[in-house]
């Protein structure tokens, strides 16, 4: 798994408190449990709630672990300590005031879906015009302009869809006034932060792991008195 604070890969070794059984939902008994552990990097904490439904005569004795079906549908986790963490936040490559707004965005996504599109629209046009790609202030348009410099296909679709997810004829305001608090249609908000994270992994991260191999590259070419690579 990934650190939700830095992004940083790491095993988790949890601690997990069984807090006991509270209400029942659908006949079942909602029985909760706290999982808390410490990123290895960063050394920040994580901290998770979980709650199992179980039938009535199920009840877990002392010691009962929620791991030991993962996979079962009974057992729902979610991160509460740092908010928004269902979504990975911006990678470090990207751009300081790109990423606040996504992350942000990411941050509100469960409390305000409004507010969350709004952010990601906002962000998509800064990231359009620091890479160049567009200088429009008007969103369809900018998103016009990146599609006509050929991003790979399952990238250009997704971005175009955007608009029409978004349903920006009905709204015009999301074009014009990008960073607008309207209303959203349905997967909106999730939407636009998948398809930021995919433009984030083209223009940013992908990249930067291109430049770091060559930079071995040329390393190790120097070693052996050759000659770098072309730069691209």
């Amino acid at each position: 798994m990934k650190c939700p604070h830095c992004q940083t890969a790491c095993s988790r070794s949890p601690n997990v408190s069984n807090l006991g059984r509270v209400g029942e939902i659908d006949g079942k008994v909602c029985f909760w449990s706290v999982e808390v552990h410490s990123c290895p990097e960063c050394r920040k904490p994580v901290l998770s709630l979980i709650q199992s439904l179980l039938e009535p005569d199920s009840i877990p004795t002392v010691g009962f672990s929620v791991f030991r079906h993962p996979d079962d549908d009974r057992t729902r986790k979610s991160v509460v300590v740092p908010r928004g963490a269902a979504r990975p936040l911006a990678p470090p490559e990207v751009p300081a005031d790109i990423a606040s707004d996504f992350n942000e965005a990411c941050l509100v996504l469960v409390d305000s879906p409004k507010a969350s599109a709004a952010l990601s629209r906002r962000c998509l046009e800064h990231l359009l015009r620091e890479r160049k790609v567009s200088t429009e202030e008007n969103l369809s348009r900018a998103i016009e302009d990146a599609l006509a410099t050929h991003l790979p296909p399952n990238i250009g679709d997704n971005l175009d869809a955007i608009r029409n997810i978004g349903n920006f004829a009905a709204h015009p305001q999301k074009s014009e006034r990008s960073g607008e608090i309207l209303d959203v249609e349905p997967g909106e908000a999730e939407w636009n932060l998948d398809v930021l994270e995919s433009l984030f992994d083209h223009y940013y991260v992908q990249p930067a792991k291109s430049a770091a191999r060559r930079e071995a590259l040329d390393k190790k070419l120097a070693e052996v008195g050759k000659k770098p690579m072309k730069q691209p």
